[in-house]
């Protein structure tokens, strides 16, 4: 260990040994808060009349850590908002704007409950991903519908993590939970539909690379703990005293968040989060050695085949979320598991069109990644009120005639509204095909409307210590490594697409234009001299002036090719079909623009590095250069397949 990172525990431990130190000082001592007002968001500042702070008991007598926020002249009993989270109540959630909502919330008479994840903060218990999601938010909403204040009708709200324990609940079916606002949680998904993710662990059964720095910053499961029987006020000063001198948390983080390059770039995979920053064990230490097909997944509050969503629910996806394939599945599957007509019915979907938890920072002139794509502002505080005011206050329009879904379409730069979902169309195929080889820009890759006649192929090598780097798509929350553009979004492709080991295919240039909304895929006949390999694809809209924006893509590993029940893998030189996808897509694809389709065997970091040996992968640390090769033409009909919707589809 270097002595920089032997530094950094330290520091960590010191703080945390500090602070509880202090704690058992002021329990010890007797001293009490001497006066003043207990810590207040800043948003709430003049709206909110008070706060007062429990630790709320759930079934196994583990207490959570519950901050109540109410409103000046309030009308008891009141309707409830809850947010429940892994993260500091103080600290707003990047990009919504959740405090500005909620504070509008509260002047409206409404209740706001924080409450922080079990082992989170000052929440007892020990902390572990999604677990127990679903049962500490049904006691939490049993125990405010039983207080005074309360009218027994409660609304969730909230992004990410907020999001994924929302989900959860929903399968539990409180009586008082009448309403959710769910936004991004794809990592409550476990295996829906197209989908075997496990929480976002997994995509094609490739690893997502986004939990290395979110274990190291984020992932800790040792937190400090109030001392045993310590009184009310006392435990308000401490609470208080820690949040207004958060340098003990952020400081840290952003301290730890340094060694989040060099953790992508570890190899074994296994020991990324421990070597660099991250607590000696975290859950990524199981995490990363469970197959997709591990039966201890489902120990996770993830939605699954036979659960029912149990009220209803807004969803709040955006086109470059980490999670927006799997988020749109569990929408479907929503759609038709619901444990009430009332819950089926008011399943609805709003699609913004930039990256994780963005909604809200739309502009007049919205630019995703190198894109603009026109103004995409969207009023959402005035439907999250109506929604809330509708459910938990019988106030307001009934929502009858929300649509379906609304989703922003890029390049007709417009919100389009559905009121079935999945949109109606129709599919179309474009074939894949070269004539000398399509490896690279430069090669003479196709996308054809027909199947060629006569069969082809392309190959190239996928060397694992030169992976293709990520340039934007739905990535999410990753540090810079190789020059990889590893924020969310349009980029433009041409650092990629220079590569030899990248296929490169094109279509003619567009005479009608058309629009795509829903789920695309990539189906390929391959072969490798390896065990196994990765095969990505991304689809990209090319503009007349030659700039390749990037629109959807994923990945699929090739020892889960047929299915997650067990590995499967190849013989040198046999050629297998392989789907790359599901990916959602929503674009309009104007006249005089190009489709393309980009293969390749690696989207570094987004994904971990296959090595290509056929083992485990997560514990390897030296890999093999695998010769790819994709086949098309005659028998082989490696194609692109769009879902195009008709104009008079959208309202």
């Amino acid at each position: 260990m270097t002595p920089r990172l032997t530094s950094l525990r330290g520091v960590r431990l010191l703080v945390l040994a500090l602070l509880l130190n202090l704690a058992t000082f002021y329990f010890q001592f007797g001293l009490v808060h001497a006066g003043g007002s207990v810590h207040m968001i800043p948003e709430f500042q003049g709206i909110a009349d008070h706060a007062e702070h429990f630790m709320v008991p759930m079934r196994d007598n583990v207490r959570l850590w519950t901050s109540v926020y109410f409103p000046k002249s309030m009308a008891a009993p009141a309707a409830t908002i809850l947010i429940r989270s892994p993260y500091a109540f103080y600290t707003p959630q990047r990009g919504t704007g959740s405090h500005g909502l909620l504070a509008h919330l509260l002047e409206r008479g409404y209740v706001v409950v924080f409450q922080n994840e079990r082992g989170r903060y000052w929440s007892e218990g020990q902390f572990h991903l999604l677990t127990n999601a679903g049962e500490d938010g049904y006691d939490t909403v049993d125990w405010i519908s039983k207080q005074s204040w309360s009218n027994k009708k409660v609304g969730t709200y909230g992004c990410s993590s907020t999001g994924d324990s929302q989900v959860a609940l929903l399968t539990h079916h409180h009586p008082a939970h009448v309403a959710a606002i769910s936004g991004a949680s794809g990592s409550s998904i476990g295996n829906i539909g197209p989908f075997n993710e496990q929480g976002l662990f997994y995509r094609g059964g490739a690893v997502q690379m986004v939990w290395i720095p979110w274990y190291i910053t984020s992932g800790q499961r040792d937190f400090p703990k109030f001392p045993p029987h310590i009184t009310q006020e006392n435990r308000d000063w401490l609470a208080q005293d820690a949040m207004m001198n958060s340098w003990m948390f952020s400081e840290a983080r952003t301290f730890v968040t340094a060694n989040a390059t060099a953790a992508l770039e570890n190899l074994p995979l296994q020991d990324a989060v421990r070597l660099h920053g991250g607590q000696n064990a975290t859950d990524f230490d199981d995490l990363v050695r469970r197959q997709p097909n591990d039966p201890a997944w489902n120990t996770m509050s993830l939605l699954r085949p036979g659960d029912q969503i149990g009220a209803p629910t807004l969803w709040l996806f955006q086109t470059h979320d980490v999670g927006v394939g799997p988020n749109l599945a569990g929408f479907e599957y929503a759609l038709r598991h619901a444990s009430t007509t009332q819950a089926r019915d008011h399943q609805h979907l709003i699609m913004s069109p930039l990256g994780h938890c963005s909604y809200q920072t739309e502009t007049q002139n919205t630019v995703d990644g190198d894109r603009e794509i026109g103004d995409a502002r969207f009023p959402f505080e005035e439907v999250f009120t109506s929604w809330f005011d509708y459910w938990l206050r019988g106030v307001g329009p009934p929502l009858d005639t929300l649509p379906r879904a609304q989703v922003y379409l890029p390049g007709k730069n417009r919100w389009v509204s559905f009121l079935d979902w999945p949109p109606k169309g129709s599919r179309k195929t474009l074939y894949l095909d070269s004539r000398n080889s399509a490896a690279s820009r430069l090669g003479d890759g196709l996308l054809t409307d027909t199947l060629p006649s006569s069969r082809g192929l392309d190959s190239y090598s996928y060397d694992p210590r030169y992976p293709v780097p990520t340039v934007g798509g739905d990535a999410c929350c990753l540090a810079e490594v190789r020059g990889a553009i590893v924020k969310p979004g349009s980029y433009d492709q041409a650092l990629v697409e220079f590569r030899k080991d990248v296929l490169v295919y094109t279509s003619a240039v567009i005479d009608q234009a058309f629009d795509v909304v829903g789920f695309g895929e990539v189906n390929l006949f391959v072969s490798s001299d390896a065990p196994d390999t990765d095969f990505t694809a991304n689809l990209v809209d090319v503009a007349p002036d030659g700039r390749a924006f990037l629109l959807s893509g994923s990945i699929q590993r090739a020892r889960w090719r047929d299915g997650y029940d067990k590995v499967r893998l190849m013989e040198s030189g046999k050629v297998y079909k392989l789907r790359v996808g599901p990916f959602f897509v929503s674009n309009h694809f104007e006249k005089g623009h190009r489709i393309r389709v980009d293969i390749a065997s690696s989207s570094f970091p987004r994904f971990d590095r296959n090595l290509n040996t056929g083992g485990h992968n997560y514990d390897e640390a030296k890999g093999r250069i695998a010769q790819n090769s994709v086949h098309h033409g005659a028998d082989y009909a490696s194609q692109l397949v769009l879902p195009v919707v008709e104009l008079t589809e959208i309202d």
